[in-house]
């Protein structure tokens, strides 16, 4: 690619879990309860965390140590059924969330969110904690599109806001939001109070890599001149 300016972005795509929301605990007691449901063994909170990231199907599959379309079915209608009924319940935003987004706004930055969280799960959620006031557009996992690193969600999502590749950053802490951000011809940065490390990040060469979200509304801030 080109060398680009902070300045030329003009809309940010947000993961959300683990970008945005800290929403560990709560997959956690999802997987556990299709784990017991089945007559597993629940898993803990670390073990369970190192699985996120490629969607539940993924998730559920190291779960349960198996890709078996019936198991794996049974397994993500358990863990629905849970998350459904508890969307955020021990969710929270990251610190630095509201105000990043509300900096974007002010900028004239567009702000969305591509999860690879099942669709109606993650606008729940983004409504519940609040996000959705300052998002153009909320997206999960649809069938149509596929999960990250698929790059159709985030060709379509661009397409819908009538921005270009060039001008575009995808944010995010996983590794399919990296490979994603590259596979639509996008703009990556690496969230790093996420999941992956500076190091398992960097393989995926990110354009640049954020500190917190309050260090990326500075990176902003410092580039459009505004304090």
């Amino acid at each position: 690619m080109p060398e680009w300016k902070l300045s030329s972005i003009r809309l940010v795509v947000f993961d959300m879990d683990g970008t945005l929301v800290d929403a560990f605990e709560d997959i956690h007691r999802s997987t556990c309860h299709a784990l017991r449901a089945m007559g597993r063994e629940p898993l803990d909170f670390a073990t369970v965390k190192s699985y996120v990231g490629d969607g539940a199907r993924k998730l559920l599959e190291r779960a349960f140590r198996t890709t078996d379309s019936a198991t794996i079915g049974q397994a993500i209608e358990h863990w629905r059924e849970f998350a459904n009924a508890h969307p955020a319940e021990r969710s929270r935003l990251y610190p630095g969330a509201i105000e990043a987004l509300r900096q974007l706004e002010r900028l004239g930055v567009k702000r969305a969110v591509l999860s690879n969280k099942v669709h109606d799960l993650t606008q729940e959620i983004a409504r519940r904690l609040g996000l959705d006031d300052w998002l153009d557009a909320i997206w999960g996992e649809r069938a149509e599109f596929g999960c990250k690193p698929d790059p159709r969600g985030l060709q379509a999502m661009m397409a819908e806001l009538g921005e270009e590749p060039a001008r575009t950053l995808m944010v995010g802490d996983g590794l399919p939001d990296m490979q994603v951000a590259r596979a639509a011809g996008a703009r990556a940065c690496g969230a790093l109070w996420g999941i992956h490390t500076r190091e398992e990040l960097a393989r995926e060469a990110p354009d640049m890599m954020a500190d917190s979200l309050d260090a990326l509304r500075s990176a902003f801030a410092e580039a459009h001149g505004a304090e």
